[in-house]
């Protein structure tokens, strides 16, 4: 067994071992094609639950909802648009599915000037009209550009690069979460290489909302809202557990992570699903000297460490960058 650990740790510098004379020579015992196939098996288990990555679990930007609460900022656009910007709202929406449908302005009627800055001018069409974007609503000014800055700091601190983060990464279906994962991603990797995969079931809202109709914004939508890098072919593992409480749903994705390719897994949460990680975290064999953070309220941003080995999260720090 300990000379398999020795291929095992060769394999882990990155040598090639699958040469049957290599593996001959090692284990000092001749291998038939089946024993070479079942060391492979072995192997691959090793590795896939001993691999060791960074996960940064990231706290959404300031939302809409986050600066206004519940109020009706939206004042009276539902009635402003006309019965002929109705229709080609729907061509839109059925024909033109590429295009961007129907734009509409929030209006500044009753709101006082500092905070109509803070509120973003345009706003395209979605399914749900308002109730859709009030349950669900996009990044504040301020929060778009943190997020930008945000990422900025990751990549002038030298704490992200792209190569390290694989195919792709990952947000819940909040609008602001996509947002906030796009914003970040246009400064980590301009070129939209890595792709932004939409998990539904880690957001705290997904079995409350589901009841209302479209109020999430689906995968293939988010072209018109001007985020272009969401994997609109990509099926998520959440789904399968829709009907499971929220921490079911967090095991259920953190086991698919164990097949992400990359060293780093990006993660852009509500806070709710951000605590629910950080709980999840608490009750793994290993121990953090700071494991005590996740009991903060979680900023805008606020960004946690988590070490994963195998099925295993360890928190091992916490920023909150300017």
């Amino acid at each position: 067994m300990s000379r398999i650990l020795t291929v095992l740790n060769f394999k882990e510098k990155g040598q090639k071992f699958e040469d049957i004379c290599l593996l001959e020579s090692l284990l000092k015992l001749p291998l038939s094609s089946h024993h070479h196939e079942k060391l492979k098996l072995k192997i691959l288990f090793y590795r896939g639950s001993e691999a060791e990555k960074t996960i940064f679990v990231i706290r959404a930007g300031e939302s809409v909802k986050d600066a206004y609460g519940d109020a009706n900022w939206f004042l009276d656009i539902g009635e402003k648009q006309s019965f002929f910007s109705f229709l080609l709202t729907s061509l839109s929406r059925r024909f033109m599915k590429k295009k961007q449908p129907v734009a509409i302005e929030v209006p500044k009627k009753n709101i006082c000037d500092d905070a109509y800055i803070n509120l973003p001018r345009i706003l395209q069409w979605r399914r749900g009209k308002l109730a859709a974007w009030l349950a669900d609503p996009p990044l504040t000014t301020v929060g778009r550009h943190a997020a930008r800055m945000y990422a900025e700091r990751l990549i002038s601190d030298n704490l992200i690069k792209p190569e390290m983060l694989g195919d792709c990464v990952y947000a819940s279906p909040d609008f602001s979460c996509v947002q906030t994962l796009d914003m970040i991603m246009q400064v980590v990797d301009p070129s939209r290489k890595i792709k932004i995969r939409i998990e539904p079931g880690l957001s705290a809202n997904y079995k409350g909302l589901t009841k209302q109709k479209h109020v999430f914004v689906d995968a293939d939508e988010f072209h018109a809202q001007g985020i272009l890098r969401v994997d609109t072919a990509y099926k998520p593992v959440t789904q399968l557990v829709k009907k499971l409480n929220l921490s079911k749903r967090i095991e259920a994705f953190k086991a698919m992570l164990l097949e992400h390719p990359g060293k780093i897994v990006i993660l852009v949460l509500n806070d709710e699903t951000v605590n629910e990680i950080l709980n999840s975290c608490k009750s793994t064999d290993m121990k953090s000297e700071k494991v005590e953070q996740s009991n903060e309220d979680a900023l805008f941003l606020h960004t946690f460490f988590v070490k994963m080995v195998g099925k295993q999260w360890t928190v091992m720090n916490s920023i909150v960058l300017p």
